[in-house]
């Protein structure tokens, strides 16, 4: 059971309390007691439900800002990636070359400086560097939510 449903039986049984009881002698009980509680437990009822609609609302807001700020990072990344990467194709592109132009001369040396290129590229990971900025971001972000850094 939800926590508002849970609060709302709650407060039916509280107003089921507060309501009188009729006797057995067949005593009436006075009517403006019987209204007055009723119209006690639907103004109950109806802030209950002021209270959960803005609980809602704050958590749509919640979600609503958190959509953004993932969007906006993934959008930081995506670019990162492509730009990171596009930098990396020259550089493999012409440690192959460098690598197939000393396969075919036969220059060890070449060969040698090729492959020692490729691996030197591969060890480098856009990817960790990419985590990296992200979580210099997040950090940077949370810095200035809790009040730590100020934009100037």
């Amino acid at each position: 059971m939800s926590t508002s449903h849970e609060h709302l039986l709650a407060l039916a049984a509280e107003a089921g309390k507060e309501l009188p009881v009729l006797t057995r002698t067949g005593t009436v009980p006075d009517p403006t007691l019987v209204l007055h509680s009723l119209v006690n437990a639907w103004r109950s009822y109806k802030d209950v439900c002021a209270v959960q609609e803005t609980r809602r609302e704050e958590i749509r807001a919640h979600a609503q800002v958190a959509i953004r700020r993932i969007e906006a990072e993934a959008q930081v990344l995506r670019e990162y990636l492509v730009q990171a990467f596009a930098e990396r194709r020259p550089n493999f592109d012409q440690a192959f070359a460098l690598l197939h132009a000393g396969l075919e001369k036969g220059e060890d040396k070449a060969i040698d400086a090729g492959l020692t290129v490729i691996l030197t590229l591969i060890k480098e990971s856009p990817i960790k560097a990419a985590a990296e900025a992200m979580q210099q971001i997040r950090e940077r972000r949370d810095s200035q939510e809790a009040g730590r850094i100020i934009d100037l």
